[in-house]
């Protein structure tokens, strides 16, 4: 037995925490129950390996991401209280939830569809609220998301897998850090890597459609009571998620057919085939839950139903068809009674870009980002940059305070992520004074061609509120720049070289 494990048993100590009950064990470490002195509450702490304990690097790169990660304030997601170090150990403290993972609820019983739509709305909320700070999961999976006695879903170890990775992307799977090994069997993984997006199994950069794809491995085994992709050795999994598809025909005959049509759109492997945001995705949710009070789907070859009640099923099916198009078409018309209601005239704030680089000079790069978006928006027609009010702003990022000191009536959060030598710009629009993300976009490429990607994600962000200016316009173009009478047109205020002749 090892000093820790000595350390950690119930009734011992652990500077101001009291340890009860051992929860549970993976790759990212020990899981307890203890009781936090301080406050007079139960808390989860998880207590990290010892060899990632002991590298520096990966140890300061996973202390900013759980700033990041702190920052996550959503009903759905199990909140970080504090990373510490007591007696050499170190710890995370986390929110303790009741309940049972969503791995024991499938267990235990079958989840209905009626009971799956309203985990995965939840679900769906939790991942809208994080990608919106530019924060993805990246280990969603049955095992990481807790039900309480009550019903309500707590994401767990959000962001985490991010946290505890390498500094660099691996086309290894096995680099995975919750990876759970059966030490019987060689290269046998039970958990991570079923839920995995392809572009995750092949070592690519990753966006918020990679979350989508375990968030359709999730629901698909809730309803399916098995995982979507499964085998007995890694290379075994790797091929189902890169060539094959899951089996259909093991959904529930009550499975609603817009539900069907969802899973298959979330496990595409081309992500550009997926659904583009979370929003999308509840909307499809939202529209499938619709049809649940009235749609029976009776299962392939089932015999003995009368032509009366054959014709009755018929017509139900055809009202949920109804009731499935009306709550798109309301979605979509609210949506664009949303976009109408934006000024002609838009007020911008851009705040300061979230740091998940990993790099020391992170916050550097990241404040450069921001600063470079201001000057390049600068003169775009019906566009006004709303500069902070004094210098201590610039390390403000509630983005209600950026509102009320500038006066804008939109927020631009960029955000600067970094894996290797790949670099990733990318941004969300927001309503000031609400939460409702209305655009989002991203680039990437080599670090090496920073200035090119600024350049470039000027560009998509002026293409995004292209889609809601009420001057109309081509999507996906610039909009103009204004500039004197008699000079040159510039692309984002630089010069144009005079054109030949």
């Amino acid at each position: 037995m090892t000093p820790l494990a000595m350390l950690l048993e119930p009734g011992s100590r652990l500077g101001p925490f009291e340890i009860l009950t051992r929860l549970g064990a993976g790759g990212m470490g020990e899981v307890w129950r203890a009781r936090d002195t301080r406050l007079q509450r139960d808390v989860a702490i998880k207590v990290l390996p010892e060899a990632f304990a002991q590298d520096a690097d990966r140890l300061a790169r996973f202390t900013r991401e759980a700033h990041v990660l702190a920052s996550l304030n959503h009903p759905n997601i199990a909140a970080i209280y504090s990373f510490e170090e007591i007696d050499g150990v170190r710890l995370l403290v986390l929110e303790l939830v009741t309940g049972e993972t969503l791995k024991q609820r499938i267990a235990r019983a079958p989840v209905s569809p009626d009971e799956a739509i309203r985990f995965a709305l939840q679900i769906a909320d939790a991942l809208e609220a994080a990608h919106a700070k530019g924060i993805l999961h990246r280990d969603l999976k049955p095992a990481n998301v807790n039900v309480t006695p009550e019903g309500k879903v707590k994401l767990l170890d959000f962001g985490l897998a991010k946290a505890f990775a390498l500094g660099a992307a691996s086309p290894d799977i096995s680099h995975s850090p919750t990876l759970d090994a059966d030490p019987t069997r060689q290269g046998v993984v039970l958990g991570t890597a079923s839920y995995m997006s392809p572009e995750q199994a092949r070592g690519r950069t990753l966006d918020a459609r990679s979350d989508l794809w375990s968030f359709g491995c999730v629901l698909y085994e809730m309803l399916a009571g098995r995982k979507a992709f499964d085998g007995e050795s890694v290379s075994d999994i790797l091929v189902a998620i890169l060539d094959r598809e899951p089996d259909w025909a093991a959904l529930p005959p009550a499975t609603p057919a817009p539900l069907r049509d969802l899973l298959e759109r979330l496990l595409r492997k081309d992500r550009a085939q997926r659904p583009g945001d979370v929003r999308e995705t509840r909307a499809l949710l939202e529209a499938a839950a619709g049809t649940r009070s009235t749609t029976v789907f009776p299962a392939p070859g089932r015999s003995g139903s009368s032509a009366r009640r054959g014709g009755s099923r018929a017509l139900v099916a055809a009202g949920a068809a109804l009731l499935a198009a009306g709550a798109a078409i309301l979605w979509l018309s609210i949506r664009e009674r949303d976009t109408k209601a934006l000024p002609a005239s838009k007020m911008l704030a851009i705040l300061p870009a979230t740091d998940l680089t990993g790099r020391e000079d992170g916050r550097q790069l990241c404040d450069g980002v921001s600063i470079s978006l201001g000057v390049k928006l600068q003169g775009v027609l019906n566009l006004a940059i709303m500069p902070p009010s004094s210098p201590a702003m610039l390390k403000e990022t509630d983005p209600a305070k950026w509102a009320r000191d500038t006066g804008a009536n939109l927020i631009v959060q960029p955000a600067v992520r970094q894996m290797g030598d790949t670099r990733q710009l990318s941004f969300s629009i927001s309503l000031a004074g609400s939460p409702v993300q209305i655009a989002a976009g991203e680039v990437s490429g080599p670090a090496a061609e920073h200035f090119r990607l600024e350049d470039d994600l000027a560009q998509r962000l002026v293409a995004a509120l292209r889609l809601h200016l009420a001057s109309g316009g081509p999507v996906g173009t610039p909009a103009p720049v204004s500039v004197p009478a008699g000079e040159p047109q510039t692309d984002y205020g630089r010069p144009r070289p005079p054109r030949a002749l």
